[in-house]
């Protein structure tokens, strides 16, 4: 929605379709001159971009094909001009003005070139535009748009733009301004103490690397898309596996991120979550666990996945996976509708499951954790609302028991989205949710906040570089 600032009663909605039709796709963009009580759809979508306003193609080169994917649900923002009710700006996975009141659309950047030349400063998916408090559409055009990437400025927010994609003859330029502040959004991330070597997976940021304490601004992308969970091997941090979104997208390198090459050779299901979780073997790096439905399990000396039997799970995905370190046989995995299975014989060739789901609420198990020295001993999260976040079995899973706490000395109703045990210390948890790092001394029975230094934010995914040095990954200020 967007109100004009020069005539409030012009007002502009701007909808996807959802539920009917192509989901995702510009239904139209509608108008009210009178302060919302009459509309009328604006768009003429058989314009030359009218198919292109919530959309993309595969295709970034050249003359693009016709929109394959549709975004509306996703990036979608509009903003009416200052000074001007008919100018106005949409923003989805391109950026587009009108200066006819909505009716056409033209391209609202410069010519880039490149792969990426339909991307403002090679990046997609837009989400807020704001105009300098001074514009005044002459030598004030200063418009400013949010996206995936970050922040942009451009101070000619009047110039010309393109009709058509081909050839694109608009002139307005953009600045990146993402200089000196932190706003990663780390889906996951993974650490090596010898190297002090970060990576982790970022919201359509691809996966980043870091290495050394002081590496604030030294964080490169080795890998595009949207950055999954990470796995370092602990014998060689250059050994370590990624993934990207849409299960089964899981890579390897062997030279810290230079090359890499796909792991998915074995796994035959094509449905997973979009960033299905991905976890290695304390006692033996060579294996790793992923899921989509049902479990599979990875050896590196043949370079193939295997499936890993049919535990319970009802058809819903793998939402998390967690192996014992004290004894690569017992994995414990969790659901997106909240149940758990447990086996004992993990790496037999086809191992057997058990539910133990006894005591849990049906809700999004966002992590899952083993004891350093107990493999009957494990704990559960939950990014549910209204229900218990964090569990704690003593028997294998046979019974849990809410270990949120109460009152001051406990988790409120937030999301929890990780739970780490410290390896020296078993008394100790740390979880990771949507207000930072809460600690328990005591097994859970009491939780304090732990945020000296980190910002009230989202952390999704915590990981122990060494027994003395943990790690946050934030969904929106980096990692820490």
């Amino acid at each position: 929605i967007a109100i004009s600032p020069s005539n409030n009663n012009v007002i502009y909605v701007s909808t996807a379709q959802n539920g009917s039709g192509t989901y995702g796709k510009l239904e139209n963009i509608f108008r009210s001159n009178d302060g919302g009580g009459t509309w009328s759809a604006r768009v003429n979508m058989a314009s030359a971009l009218g198919p292109w306003l919530l959309s993309f193609s595969a295709g970034t080169e050249g003359c693009m094909s016709y929109p394959m994917y549709h975004m509306g649900q996703y990036a979608h923002t509009i903003a009416v001009d200052p000074l001007d009710s008919g100018i106005l700006w949409l923003g989805s996975v391109y950026l587009f003005r009108s200066d006819n009141g909505g009716r056409t659309f033209a391209y609202a950047d410069g010519p880039l070139g490149g792969a990426r030349a339909f991307y403002h400063l090679n990046h997609p998916d837009n989400h807020a535009i704001l105009f300098h408090p001074e514009y005044d559409g002459g030598g004030n055009q200063t418009v400013f748009v949010a996206s995936d990437g970050g922040i942009a400025r451009s101070d000619s927010g009047r110039g010309r733009t393109s009709p058509s994609f081909c050839p694109l003859t608009g002139n307005i330029a953009w600045t990146n301004l993402n200089n000196g502040y932190a706003t990663t959004q780390f889906y996951h991330g993974d650490s090596a103490p010898e190297d002090e070597l970060f990576v982790g997976g970022s919201l359509d940021n691809g996966t980043n690397l870091a290495r050394g304490f002081d590496s604030f601004n030294d964080w490169r992308t080795v890998f595009l898309g949207d950055g999954g969970y990470v796995a370092i091997d602990p014998r060689n941090s250059d050994v370590f596996y990624i993934e990207m979104q849409g299960f089964p997208s899981i890579f390897s390198t062997d030279d810290g991120g230079i090359t890499f090459r796909a792991e998915t050779t074995g796994i035959t299901e094509q449905a997973g979550l979009f960033l299905a979780p991905l976890a290695m073997d304390p006692t033996n790096p060579d294996i790793l666990w992923t899921g989509g439905r049902s479990p599979w399990r990875y050896d590196r000396h043949s370079a193939s996945w295997a499936p890993a039997g049919g535990p319970e799970g009802h058809g819903w995905y793998v939402s998390a996976i967690a192996v014992a370190p004290s004894d690569g046989d017992v994995v414990y995995l969790g659901h997106a509708n909240g149940e758990v299975a447990r086996t004992g014989n993990g790496l037999n060739s086809s191992p057997s499951w058990d539910g133990r789901s006894a005591g849990l609420p049906r809700a999004y198990i966002s992590s899952l954790a083993v004891d350093p020295a107990d493999p009957a001993v494990a704990y559960c999260t939950y990014s549910t609302f209204g229900v218990p976040h964090v569990f704690r079995t003593d028997d294998g899973g046979l019974t849990w028991i809410s270990i949120d706490g109460e009152g001051d000395t406990g988790i409120p109703d937030i999301s929890v989205h990780w739970i780490a045990v410290r390896p020296c210390m078993s008394k100790q948890l740390w979880v990771g949710t949507e207000l930072g790092v809460f600690v328990s001394n005591d097994t859970g029975a009491s939780w304090h906040p732990s945020n000296s230094g980190l910002p009230r934010t989202v952390v999704e995914s915590l990981d122990f570089m060494d027994p003395n040095i943990l790690v946050a990954f934030t969904f929106g200020r980096g990692a820490y």
